[in-house]
């Protein structure tokens, strides 16, 4: 399954928002250890959006994707991070909103730069997160995590040199 295009879609273009309820981790870690096979889509440091029964539950992920996740006043959307062909795939890259998320999968998405396994944010290369920050489709508490480490070490760096 997957959500495809119906028509032709400008870069930068909203396309649908996604609508599950919001659980909190604890929940959803004792959901998938009853095996739960539902999709969660993680939007802060403990919580998820469920599965709305809807179109967006059915976005598929992709290591090279057509759309990102924006965030705005407190809703999700998949906006197209590119021009979408009509009958393309809409996808996005599940690792710009996961950190430490209780699952990892085999990636079969079939692009040249597929990563085979797919993880969270941490593990994705300079390059694609820089690629996925010009974009803007990184998810805000994990943009405001990396720049916080980055000052907490430049700040030592800059304490330890001025002594």
């Amino acid at each position: 399954m997957g959500t495809f295009a119906q028509q032709w879609i400008p870069a930068n273009t909203r396309i649908l928002e996604f609508t599950g309820n919001r659980v909190i981790r604890p929940s959803i870690n004792q959901a998938l250890m009853k095996g739960s096979t539902d999709c969660y889509l993680q939007i802060d440091e403990n919580t998820f959006l469920g599965a709305s029964g809807k179109m967006d539950d059915y976005v598929n992920h992709s290591c090279e994707p057509s759309c990102g996740l924006e965030f705005a006043d407190d809703r999700v959307f998949l906006r197209s991070i590119q021009h979408v062909k009509r009958n393309e795939e809409l996808t996005f890259d599940y690792a710009t909103s996961q950190k430490s998320f209780p699952f990892r999968f085999n990636c079969r998405c079939g692009s040249l730069d597929c990563r085979g396994e797919i993880g969270d944010y941490s593990e994705l290369s300079g390059p694609r997160k820089a690629y996925y920050l010009s974009k803007g489709v990184i998810a805000p508490y994990l943009v405001q995590r990396a720049e916080s480490i980055r000052n907490t070490s430049e700040g030592k760096a800059h304490r330890a040199l001025m002594g």
